[in-house]
C-alpha cells in the first residue's frame, strides 16, 4: 500500500450521500459549513454550476466534475444554466429511488448534483489536511486520471438513476475513490503549497511516509528516518521541510497520535499498552504528547470528551 492510500485509511474517512439536487435555471442555494470531522463534496452528473465559498472563491463545475471541501466550509451553489425566471420556484424536499431529493418545483431540471460527505473519527483530521486548499476538485476535461474519473462517474450515474437497493452504499464507496483520485492530482500538479500531501508523493520521502505510518512504534529518530529515505540526516532534514512545512518529529507524532485516538474509541486496550505501540516508552510521556496536541488526556478522550 502506498503512503497516500495508508493516510486515507489511517484517517478513516468514510463516505455518505446527503442528496440528491434537481434544479432548474435561476436556483441559488446556501449549504452550511460542516462540523469538525467533515469534508463537504459534491459531483455534477449533469448540467453546469459555479460554487462559491463564504470568502469569495468560486469554481465553476460541469457535467463529471467532483469537488471536495477540505475544510468543510459554507458555500452556496447557483444554477448556470436555463433560462431565469422572474420569479425562482421554491425547493421540494422528497425521496427517490433511496436518496433524498431535493428538486425545483417548476421548471425543467438543468442541473443533478450529488451533495455528500467525508466522514472522519479522527480528531487530527483538521491537521492532516491543514494545507489543503478550500476546494480540491477533479476535472474530467482536465486530469490526468480522466479514463478513470470517467468510468466513475459513469457509474455513479447509472446507479442514481436506476435507484437498486444498496444505491447509497455503492456511491459511498465510489465517492471514497473519487477523493482519493482529487488527492492525487492535488498532489502531482504541483501546484499545491507544501504539506503532508506533497510529502506522500515524493519519491523518495513518500518512502519515508509510509514506513512511519505502517509502523509508528519503531523508534523514528531523525538518523533512522534519513537513511529509510537513503539520504544524509542534513540533506534529509532539509528537503522533508521543504516539502512537509513541519519537522520529521512532528510528522512521526501526528502519526502516532492519530493511531492512538483511533485504537482508544475501537478497542478496550489500556491507554499505557496503546501509548507503547504508537512508540512512547511510558504512560506518562504518551498522555503528555496527547494531551498537548488535542487538549484532552487520553483517558478523557475514551470516554468522548
Amino acid at each position: 500500500m502506498d503512503a497516500l492510500s495508508r493516510l486515507v485509511e489511517l484517517v478513516g474517512l468514510r463516505a455518505q450521500l446527503d442528496l440528491r439536487c434537481l434544479l432548474a435555471g435561476g436556483v441559488e442555494t446556501d449549504e452550511q459549513s460542516a462540523p469538525p470531522g467533515e469534508l463537504l463534496f459534491h459531483l455534477v452528473l449533469s448540467g453546469r454550476c459555479r460554487l462559491t465559498l463564504d470568502g469569495g472563491e468560486a469554481l465553476d463545475l460541469q457535467a463529471g466534475d467532483f469537488v471536495a471541501l477540505p475544510r468543510g466550509s459554507a458555500h452556496r451553489v447557483r444554477v448556470l444554466d436555463g433560462e431565469v425566471p422572474e420569479a425562482v420556484a421554491p425547493l421540494l424536499s422528497e425521496e427517490s429511488g433511496g436518496l433524498a431529493l431535493r428538486r425545483s418545483a417548476s421548471g425543467e431540471p438543468v442541473l443533478d448534483l450529488l451533495c455528500g460527505r467525508l466522514v472522519s473519527a479522527s480528531p487530527l483530521l483538521g491537521l492532516l489536511f491543514a494545507t489543503l486548499p478550500g476546494t480540491l476538485s477533479v476535472s474530467l476535461n482536465g486530469s490526468a486520471a480522466t479514463a478513470q474519473l470517467q468510468a466513475l462517474a459513469a457509474l455513479i450515474r447509472e446507479e442514481v438513476a436506476a435507484g437498486r437497493a444498496g444505491v447509497q452504499a455503492v456511491v459511498a464507496s465510489l465517492a471514497n475513490a473519487l477523493f482519493a483520485l482529487a488527492l492525487r492530482a492535488h498532489a502531482e500538479s504541483g501546484d499545491g503549497a507544501p504539506g503532508l500531501i506533497r510529502l506522500l508523493v515524493d519519491a523518495r520521502l513518500g518512502r519515508v511516509a509510509l514506513a512511519v505510518l505502517r509502523e509508528p512504534g519503531r523508534d523514528w529518530g531523525a538518523q533512522a528516518l534519513a537513511d529509510e529515505a537513503g539520504m544524509s540526516r542534513a540533506s534529509f532534514m532539509r528537503h522533508f521541510g521543504a516539502a512537509a512545512q513541519q519537522t520529521p518529529g512532528d510528522f512521526v507524532t501526528l502519526v502516532r497520535l492519530t493511531r492512538a485516538a483511533t485504537l482508544l474509541r475501537q478497542s478496550r486496550r489500556g491507554t499505557a499498552d496503546i501509548g507503547e505501540e504508537v512508540g512512547y516508552q511510558s504512560e506518562a510521556a504518551f498522555n503528555r504528547a496527547f494531551k498537548k496536541a488535542l487538549g484532552l488526556t487520553p483517558a478523557a478522550y475514551r470516554r468522548g470528551g
